[in-house]
């Protein structure tokens, strides 16, 4: 989640782009480091009420509603975060422009279409979100790839 903010900075200083594209770089990787920690925190009371139902303990409507606030506050940020990185990532090359599109058209919709729609309706989408997500892991881990080869070969020159 961190590495590639720090290296869109990186090509941003290198390539002289303007504050205002730094600054929205800045909000994203905020966004995306909350989630992070959400996770964690999300993560941890997951574990807490599992070891609560292994011991026979009551699991309380509190602890259910916690945990459902918890997820739904990660994913918002986790979307915002995505879609303002949509506006900062290259989009030169047909899969770089694929990628954007889909963070911004696809990533957005879906998510907001899960939080909206009755469980027995948003199941398809939550499996669609998650194939989005590993999709769109792969196709900025292609750009990350790309950028880096073609800006070591340039310094290299």
């Amino acid at each position: 989640t961190c590495a590639l903010p720090i290296l869109l900075t990186a090509w941003q200083r290198r390539d002289g782009a303007p504050a205002e594209l730094t600054s929205i770089t800045r909000l994203a990787t905020g966004a995306l480091v909350l989630t992070a920690l959400l996770d964690a925190v999300e993560n941890s009371h997951l574990l807490a009420v599992l070891s609560m139902a292994e011991q026979g303990m009551p699991i309380s409507q509190n602890e259910i509603a916690w945990q459902q606030v918890e997820s739904q506050v990660k994913f918002l940020a986790s979307s915002f975060g995505i879609l303002l990185f949509s506006f900062v990532l290259p989009s030169k090359s047909l899969i770089e422009r694929v990628t954007v599109f889909g963070l911004r058209w696809i990533q957005l919709p879906l998510g907001c279409a899960i939080f909206v729609l009755p469980l027995t309706t948003a199941k398809p989408l939550i499996i669609a979100r998650a194939v989005f997500f590993f999709v769109g892991l792969w196709a900025t881990a292609w750009i990350v790839f790309s950028r880096s080869r073609s800006a070591s070969s340039t310094v290299g020159a």
